[in-house]
């Protein structure tokens, strides 16, 4: 019904049942798309944030990046990562596929994200590594640290306290272990991580992230 009924739903509506597809994880059908005439693809930004943040697994999540990643925009991106971090299924092979495919568009969108996408990134990517084992790319962290370093203005105390966390957790020296190759970045001001995450390994919370607000 909904691939004879596309060709007749409006912009907004074509946006609402891609958005009701994806949180059914179901990619549309070859009928729906040519029935849609291209519309599936002439989303806005908002509609792409919606869409990735509403995807319900790792595999629909990859399928959202290859149609939408050549409009994605900081935004779009900093919201997919934040979605695959919190997939309990983002372990494994789907979950290292959508890293790998969020990585390569990642690294064309550093240099125009701001300080809460600087942010949001860098600790779902912590938070990745850490509770699904996934490796991430060396250069893209290092480029992030020098992003957050950049906008490191605009961050609140809770943007600097994750940024803190997500960079221990990757491996990034901070100033919290003495090295002096880390990025200048203001005092979190006794802030810590939300959910009570600490860098004490004696600490029953240690392993857990905080949830990105920058």
């Amino acid at each position: 019904w909904a691939a004879g009924a596309a060709g007749d739903l409006s912009h907004q509506e074509v946006a609402a049942l891609l958005w009701a597809l994806a949180k059914l994880g179901v990619r549309p059908h070859a009928d729906m798309v040519a029935a849609l005439g291209g519309r599936e693809t002439a989303c806005d930004s908002k509609d792409i944030t919606k869409l990735l943040s509403g995807c319900s697994d790792p595999h629909r999540l990859l399928g959202l990046l290859q149609d939408y990643g050549a409009k994605c925009n900081a935004i779009n991106l900093s919201a997919a990562w934040n979605n695959l971090a919190k997939m309990e299924s983002s372990a494994g092979d789907s979950g290292l596929a959508v890293v790998r495919e969020l990585q390569a568009l990642t690294k064309r969108k550093v240099s125009e994200m701001g300080a809460r996408e600087v942010a949001g990134v860098l600790h779902s990517m912590g938070k990745l590594q850490l509770d699904g084992g996934i490796e991430m790319d060396r250069k893209l962290v290092r480029d992030l640290s020098e992003a957050a370093e950049k906008t490191s203005a605009a961050l609140t105390a809770q943007g600097v306290a994750n940024i803190l966390w997500a960079l221990s957790k990757l491996g990034v020296p901070t100033p919290k272990n003495g090295s002096s190759d880390n990025p200048t970045l203001p005092s979190p001001g006794g802030q810590t991580p939300e959910n009570g995450s600490s860098d004490n390994p004696s600490s029953s919370s240690s392993s857990r992230s905080p949830l990105s607000r920058a």
